[in-house]
């Protein structure tokens, strides 16, 4: 990260969230596509058979206001995106306690009207994914062969 602190710099980038997610996916059989920072389209994208994903990544960032907007307009982003009955959308942060309380916040009425699910990704330990899914029975994470809700990427 440089020196300066300018709101757009960021402590952890999505290039690597979206990495992991990749690797993740493609470990269960998956094939992705990623879209590096600044290229048109959704970030992250897998496909197996006629399912698809979708996922949209943010960053964290030194300032609050700057991760709350990132993560206004990530759901904007994602319910944008949500054009298809064999896709399954999420969102995906870093691992913080800032991104943690807010999709708390997000109503469980909410998540089910929109069946979103939710990636936390802990880049530091190593590579854990936390699934939040919009159901209590997370079928679209049966095909990742897991039951539960966190996943370590090992």
């Amino acid at each position: 990260m440089n020196a300066t602190n300018d709101a757009t710099d960021s402590l952890v980038k999505e290039d690597a969230i979206k990495s992991v997610l990749a690797q993740f996916f493609e470990q269960n059989g998956w094939e992705t596509e990623v879209h590096k920072d600044r290229e048109h389209g959704v970030d992250f994208q897998a496909q197996k058979d006629d399912l698809c994903w979708k996922i949209e990544v943010k960053s964290e960032y030194e300032k609050n206001e700057v991760n709350y907007n990132s993560f206004l307009y990530v759901l904007g982003q994602i319910i944008m995106r949500m054009d298809s009955p064999n896709t399954y959308y999420g969102i995906a942060f870093p691992k913080t306690e800032q991104y943690e309380k807010l999709c708390a916040k997000i109503p469980q009425e909410a998540k089910e009207r929109i069946r979103i699910f939710i990636f936390i990704i802990d880049i530091d330990t190593p590579n854990t994914i936390e699934i939040i899914p919009w159901c209590k029975v997370p079928s679209p994470l049966k095909t990742f062969g897991v039951n539960k809700v966190t996943h370590n990427n090992e």
